[in-house]
This record gives structure tokens, sequence and C-alpha cells, in this order.
């Protein structure tokens, strides 16, 4: 604890951030709220930290900013999808804040550190609050003029029993004498029954988000600045789960083996055309690839979850032992990359069938994902530098996150459907409709007609997708409003109509 005072600076910051977050929050769905809270928790845990004498180390100091940069940014997109993985980008810079001190650089956490950050921070979010009062604030200290703490607590008891008894005795006065009033003066009667004319349900909502936001902003900042000690050792230390070299040889062996075989056996189906399809399976071209691409990319996931789970198991193997391990991961690693390749492949036949969704999209960025964190792993882990690994992985998806801002998915699917439309496949426009306000410039710049009945099916709901107040004002929805703007004043009309579904 670096001051008596620190967990009553804490309590006081999550007070105030929590009735900001009632006056911010309640308005869906979040955009400049969202923007300014997030703000207001930057501004306030930094100046927590200073009152409380605590400096971020180790390479933290970017951390905040980066809570600030994905609070911000759901001010940006109108994507549910996109706002969710802002959420989850602040939730892990929160998370890898609050790393032990033991950890003296960032860049060297472990997999094990972050997970034990996770268990310090969901226990601060769950017990935090009530511990800052129950037990960290120093009430004796706090009270004492000069160090003389052995009356205190009696002082405090005397106090509490006369306040108690002051309040019994005024309420009835109060009332009694309230009621007098009330009968001798009808404005006074309005006066008091005006005061006491509370929606409770509304009273209700409101204590609700202040609390929550209370509780979950004071139990952070506890484990923040208080820095206790997590009692779950890190798993990092223990050598029971360890393999020797034999042991773990034999599945991956097996492991690569079936990933091979599942290649040559998909590559025969892949490249053997419609007809091998049809016979032998019974579906379609489009059908096929539609069927394994998700299982491809779940697959490829918990290969890399396999690979860091080997090499962990591997780290008191001797030198050959390592080797050993090291051929047959780089082994697995070319095959992942091989699966990952197919499962494009099976994209791009599922999009020029099916089209493009949000789905479809992330899962594809997913994937992308997945191709850095393996290179990373093979120049990390596989060259004995495991302690780096998380770090750059987690810089990665951090990186992703933000360039899927950049990339607007939704705007890309329109785009993306209305050209495979003009190859005489129908634009499926109630699909469209229901994709956020990040997509509507694009569906105006593509539908300026206002005869086409696929751009008027589209933006049915552009008024639903659009309206705002100064608490939901995103980027992405001013755009929309402004080319729904355009549109009424009057467009021209399109020189190229493209085929839809509702035509």
């Amino acid at each position: 604890m670096s001051n008596a005072r620190s967990p009553v600076i804490i309590l006081a910051f999550g007070f105030g951030l929590g009735l900001l977050g009632d006056a911010l929050l309640r308005a869906d769905p979040w955009g400049l709220n969202a923007a300014l809270w997030a703000g207001a928790f930057t501004a306030g845990a930094v100046l927590a930290m200073r009152l409380c004498g605590i400096r971020l180390s180790g390479g933290r100091t970017w951390l905040l900013p980066l809570v600030l940069v994905f609070g911000v940014s759901l001010a940006w997109r109108d994507s549910i999808t996109l706002k969710t993985l802002d959420c989850l980008a602040v939730g892990v810079a929160l998370t890898t804040l609050v790393l032990r001190p033991a950890v003296a650089y960032i860049r060297r956490a472990a997999i094990a550190d972050h997970m034990c950050a996770l268990l310090d921070a969901g226990a601060g979010l769950f017990y935090g609050a009530p511990a800052l009062i129950l037990a960290d604030i120093p009430f004796e200290e706090l009270a004492a003029p000069s160090g003389a703490l052995g009356d205190t607590k009696r002082i405090w008891l005397r106090h509490a029993s006369s306040a108690a008894i002051g309040i019994a005795v005024a309420v009835p006065l109060l009332v009694v004498f309230g009621a007098l009033f009330s009968s001798a003066d009808a404005g006074f009667r309005v006066f008091i029954r005006d005061l006491f004319d509370i929606d409770w349900v509304r009273l209700r909502d409101h204590a609700a988000v202040t609390f929550f936001c209370a509780w979950v902003v004071a139990g952070y900042l506890r484990v923040l600045i208080l820095k206790q000690e997590c009692p779950i050792s890190a798993p990092g230390n223990s050598k029971n789960l360890s393999l020797n070299t034999l042991a773990l040889a034999v599945p991956m062996a097996s492991l690569n083996g079936l990933f091979l075989t599942f290649l040559v056996v998909q590559g025969r189906y892949m490249f053997g055309g419609h007809e091998l399809v049809a016979a032998r399976t019974g579906l379609t071209y489009a059908e096929y690839a539609r069927q394994g691409f998700f299982q491809l990319v779940v697959v490829a996931a918990l290969a890399l979850s396999v690979l860091l789970a080997a090499d962990w198991m591997d780290r008191e193997a001797g030198p050959k032992g390592r080797r050993v391990f090291r051929v047959q991961a780089m082994v697995l690693v070319v095959l992942v990359y091989v699966v990952l390749i197919s499962a494009i492949g099976r994209m791009r036949l599922y999009q020029q069938a099916y089209g493009l969704t949000e789905l479809r999209v992330y899962t594809m960025a997913f994937m992308m994902w997945l191709a850095v964190v393996l290179a990373w792993f093979v120049a990390t882990v596989l060259r004995g530098h495991r302690d780096r690994f998380a770090f750059g992985a987690l810089a990665a998806a951090m990186a992703f996150v933000f360039g899927l801002h950049v990339f607007n998915p939704d705007a890309y699917i329109v785009r993306s459907n209305i050209r495979r439309a003009t190859l005489q496949r129908p634009f499926d426009a109630a699909y469209a409709a229901t994709l956020s306000a990040d997509a509507i410039p694009a569906i105006v710049e593509a539908f300026p007609s206002p005869d086409n009945s696929a751009r008027n099916a589209v933006l049915s709901r552009a008024g639903a997708n659009t309206e705002m107040t100064w608490r939901t004002w995103s980027w992405s929805r001013h755009r929309a409003r402004q080319s729904l703007a355009g549109l009424e004043e009057g467009a021209p009309q399109a020189e190229n109509a493209v085929p839809s579904a509702g035509r």
C-alpha cells in the first residue's frame, strides 16, 4: 500500500466515475458517450496513481493511451462487432496493465503472467470494491489527529450512536410538524408533495448503473494501485506437467501425419473439379467449400494452442530433445499454413457462390492474424525466446482490430456483393439491410437511383440506423446521415443499375 489515504482516493474516483457512467453510458448504441467515459477513466486512473504516488514502469505507460484509443474508436464505426472488439481490446490493455510488479518489462511477460494478471483483474472486479471499505481503509489512522490510536474506535462508536439517536428523535418531529404545516398552507402542501413525488423505478435504474460503474472502477483501481498479490502461483514454475522427448515426439508426429493425410486427400477434391466432388460426396462444389471453411479455421487455431502447450511441456528437455521438438513443430507450422491457404481457397469459392457476410469477413481477418502469430511463434518460441511471444501476439491483435476500423468491413461487404451482382448474381438487399450505418454511404453510392427497389429495401432501415443524440453520436452515423441528406436533395441517376434480388 503506497499510503493510508490511497483506498479513500480510489473509492472517491470510483464513485465519481460511477456517477459519470450513469450520466453517459445509459444511452445506446454507444458512441461519443463511451469515448468520453473512456477518456475520463484514463484521466482518472492517471490522476489517482499520481495522488497515490504510483508510477508505471516496464513499458506499461503506453497501455492507458491504448485504452483511450480503443475507447474513442467506439465513436468511430457503428458496427456492433467492431464495438465489441473495441471493448475486448480495452479489456486486454487494462488486464496487461495489472501485470505483477515482478514482471520487470512488459515485452518479456509470459503467457502465464498474462493469465495471472487476468485472475488478478477478475478478482479485483469481483470483490475489490467491498474490500476497499471493509479491509483497506484505515479508519483509525485517518481519524486520529496525532498518532494516538487507542481510543479512536470507541470515539467513532460514540459519534455513530449519537447520530443514530439524533435521527430517531428528529424523524417523528419532522413528520408531525410537517403535517401541520401542510394542513395550514396549500403552497407548502404542494411543495412537500412534489418533494416526495419520486420516480422510484427511474431512481433505481440510475442507482444500479452508478453502483455498477463505481464497483468496477474501484475494484480495478484497487488492483492497479494497491498491487495486491495474487494467491495463485504462476503455472510456469511447475515441473510436474513436463514431458520427456519421446513422450512428446509421439503425439507431435501423429498430429503431423494426420495433417499431411488430410491435405493429400483434400487436394484430390479441391483440384479434382466439380464432377469428382459431386460423385464422391453428393455435394456441389460451393457446398463442399462452405462445409469445411470454418472447421479448418478452428483446426488452425487449435494447432497453435497445441504448439504452445507442447513447447511449455518440453521446457525441461536437453539440447537434443529441443532440436527434435523444433523440427516437428516447424513441420506442423508449415502444414497449418497449408491448411490456412486451403481455407482461403474455400472462402473464395464460398464468396463466389454466396457472397460476403460479417462472419466470413471477420473469420478471414482472424486467419490473417493466425498467420502472423504463427510466424511470430517461429521467430520467438522456436528460437528460445518464448517470453516475447505473448506481447507480440497481443500487439498484433490490437493492430488488426484498429486496422479493421480503417478497413470498414460493412462497407466492404456491400461493395463486394455489389461487384458480385454485376456477374448476374442477385444482390442480397435483405442481408444488406441488417448491416450497420457503416454500410449506408456505400449503398447510397451504388444505388443513387430513387426507383431502385434494392436501395429502397436497404435504406428503409436507414432511419433507425442513423438516429442519434449527442451521446450516441458516431462518425459513421454522421456520414450516413449526410449521405441520406444528399439523396433527399436529389442525386444524379445511375448509369448502370446493379442487379438485385428485389428488383
